[in-house]
């Protein structure tokens, strides 16, 4: 994996751009799994903001991989303001220094990892969530955000026309996919528990399924399958009827949406992240991208799977986040589907071909 230019430009612009960063100055912000997704994106964002407006805010990030974090960030290995942690998040680590914020992004992310690691999943995200909150309350911060996601609704109302964070499904403890979700669940309750006991400023943002530049490309999720399927020139193939309908977020969008609610959303309450105009089913995501592409050489196939659970998936689902509690700190999704695919197999290509 190289650096991704197009993952800097965007970072780049949301902190030349967005007014939720203006007074951001003179402060320190851990952030864990810093070379995940989105822990990466909100690493480049602080960065830039130094280099922009010479904000001189320290970045601590957390990292498992010493060589994907110094191939990842190399032109800031020796920069006064950044500083790497190597780690796994329940080891043995410490930092001695003052803390502002946290982002704590550091979490499982494969289905097949849920399936085959569910004991490791599930302390991932409970132990590890409250060690961070130990942390934050250890170090007095002013603001910490978790970052859950869209699974602890689980089944909701397939006729509910948006789903709000007040709004929850039904999820079955003793399946072995719910590891995640419920391991989220109690992370969440966890963030709240330390708020309302201690006063930790914790606050929780649940992010639809969100894409863009720096997607790995062996990653696994639909979306990395549909941009590879694409790029390979190899049909897209799906072991479902593609049925499920979600909404999605890019990856500069939820980067923003993050910083907002570390910065103005209320301690102990839980936000959707999500672009409300992206639901859209499985397959026709698919189909979207195969006409996208201009590619006769990809088509749409289907080898349904006798037991969808075994491959880490979730059952159908229909879910639409509805974000207009976010929107009311003044967050606005701006990147539509299309565009997302296109910076995304663009992305994805270049790393392939790296």
């Amino acid at each position: 994996m190289k650096k991704n230019t197009m993952l800097e430009e965007d970072m780049t612009d949301l902190a030349a751009t967005s007014p939720i960063f203006k007074d951001l100055r003179n402060v320190t912000v851990l952030i864990t799994g810093a070379t995940g997704l989105l822990g990466s994106h909100c690493v480049f964002a602080l960065l830039a903001l130094n280099a922009l407006y010479n904000a001189n805010i320290r970045v601590l990030g957390l990292a498992r991989s010493r060589q994907k974090a110094e191939i990842l960030f190399a032109p800031f290995l020796q920069s006064e303001h950044l500083q790497l942690v190597y780690a796994d998040l329940l080891s043995d680590w410490r930092i001695d220094e003052k803390l502002d914020y946290i982002i704590h992004g550091a979490s499982a992310t494969d289905s097949s990892f849920f399936v085959e690691h569910p004991v490791e999943t599930i302390a991932l995200a409970v132990r590890g969530t409250e060690k961070m909150l130990k942390l934050a309350r250890d170090k007095q911060v002013r603001s910490m955000v978790y970052l859950s996601s869209l699974e602890v609704y689980g089944v909701t109302n397939p006729e509910a026309s948006s789903i709000t964070e007040a709004d929850y499904g039904y999820l079955d403890p003793t399946s072995v996919r719910s590891s995640y979700s419920e391991s989220k669940r109690m992370a969440e309750s966890l963030s709240a528990a330390y708020y309302h006991q201690y006063q930790v400023p914790a606050r929780i943002v649940r992010l639809s399924q969100t894409f863009g530049p720096g997607v790995a490309y062996e990653d696994n999720r639909v979306f990395a399958q549909f941009a590879r399927a694409v790029i390979e020139e190899k049909d897209i193939v799906l072991r479902t009827k593609g049925e499920t309908i979600r909404n999605y977020c890019y990856t500069k969008d939820a980067v923003e949406a993050i910083f907002y609610i570390l910065l103005k959303g209320q301690a102990g309450q839980a936000y959707n992240v999500a672009n409300k105009e992206t639901a859209i089913s499985i397959r026709e995501m698919a189909d979207l991208v195969i006409e996208q592409s201009g590619s006769s050489k990809t088509k749409l196939v289907f080898d349904l799977a006798e037991n969808i659970e075994k491959l880490g998936y979730n059952p159908t689902v229909k879910i639409r986040l509805n974000t207009d509690k976010l929107e009311s700190l003044g967050w606005q999704a701006k990147t539509d589907l299309t565009i997302m695919f296109q910076r995304l197999i663009q992305s994805m290509a270049a790393d392939k071909r790296d």
